[in-house]
């Protein structure tokens, strides 16, 4: 079994004296092949996907988030029989000891 893929990514962040905004992103024209056996070849679609995260500081040692990954609710497989999730959004505090 061999998996080939060419990804692409990138990300942008922000971090300012009361918060950090951060993006990324990542292309794949061709999601990749596994080969099975030789002459056995699947090729999977290729996708782009776009995820989200911003933090903001209330305190030094408090914080509040919000993450949000596959903005553009796109269903493709990463891996071959993998579907990955639709949009997520997940959010919460965090607290430094």
């Amino acid at each position: 079994l061999i998996v080939n893929s060419s990804y692409n990514s990138g990300s942008v962040s922000v971090n300012n004296k009361g918060g950090f905004v951060g993006a990324d992103y990542g292309y794949d024209k061709t999601s990749g092949s596994m080969i099975l056996s030789p002459g056995n070849e699947i090729l999977l679609d290729g996708f782009f996907d776009i995820n989200l995260g911003i933090t903001y500081y209330i305190t030094k040692d408090l914080s509040v988030f919000l993450n949000g990954t596959n903005l553009l609710n796109w269903n493709y497989e990463r891996y071959l029989n993998y579907p990955v999730q639709g949009i997520e959004i997940m959010g919460g505090v965090g607290y430094r000891f």
